[in-house]
């Protein structure tokens, strides 16, 4: 009996190396990097969205604040026209729409991934539905953090874009908010940055930067040099002064 068992124990171990010896080391690792399947009930604002400005259609990621409103990032919205449609985990709709807004101070070409504002990333737009966006078990808005928070803090970033695996499971993950100081000639230390190989993803953009169940940042690009990755955020402050100039109040 106990042969029999040592068989099937070397046989199964075989089969898991010969497995793993298909995929690259970089992928099999990557899986820790890029964060972990989403935990859905911690996550209940957070949506994919589908956005069609034309006849192709764009991936990107956000969040639900209110009944009408999605935060996200201003490159996925700032098209002169767009069609959108909203999805909350696994796969319901749960909005749809054609009005949007992006930062004002959003001068980057459309598409563009790193637009800063006097060393702040404004990268921050707003989907609104065209009807009301119905409250579940599953489906909630979040509340938005106060002016000042981010820096130093342990955050959770979640989306639905590219990861290691092309699985279609959003992903989340913990990164620590710094200071964007000068690396790969960006210097921005005004604004939020994470650093290293956990980061977001193509189709991440918008995603949510959450931390104590608030809502303290949009992600809005990164990029890679052979050190590290960067990660750029647009922060809470952006987003409350924007909403406070147009008198938008949220959560209240």
């Amino acid at each position: 009996m106990n042969s029999l068992i040592l068989l099937l124990s070397v046989l199964i171990s075989v089969l898991f190396l010969k497995n793993v010896s298909s995929k690259s080391l970089t992928e099999v690792v990557s899986r820790v990097y890029f964060g972990e399947d989403l935990r859905p009930q911690e996550h209940k604002h957070l949506v994919r969205l589908d956005i069609t400005p034309g006849y192709t259609t764009t991936l990107c990621t956000g969040s639900i604040i209110s009944p009408y409103l999605i935060v996200t990032a201003a490159h996925c919205v700032c098209f002169e026209r767009l069609y959108f449609k909203a999805f909350s985990y696994p796969n319901t709709l749960v909005g749809q729409g054609t009005s949007k807004l992006a930062h004002p101070y959003y001068k980057a070409d459309c598409g563009s991934r790193r637009a800063v504002y006097k060393d702040i990333v404004v990268d921050v737009g707003l989907l609104i539905t065209k009807n009301a966006i119905a409250f579940t078990e599953y489906v909630q808005p979040i509340p938005l953090g106060k002016s000042g928070d981010g820096f130093g803090y342990t955050v959770t970033i979640a989306g639905y874009g590219a990861k290691e695996d092309d699985s279609n499971v959003p992903k989340q993950g913990k990164v620590t908010i710094q200071r964007c100081f000068k690396k790969q000639d960006v210097s921005l230390p005004a604004a939020m940055c994470s650093y290293g190989e956990r980061r977001p993803g193509s189709g991440d953009s918008g995603g949510p930067v959450v931390h104590n169940g608030v809502l303290i940042g949009v992600i809005s690009s990164g990029s890679c040099s052979r050190d590290t990755c960067t990660s750029f955020y647009t922060q809470v402050d952006v987003i409350l002064q924007w909403f406070s100039s147009m008198k938008l109040v949220i959560n209240k």
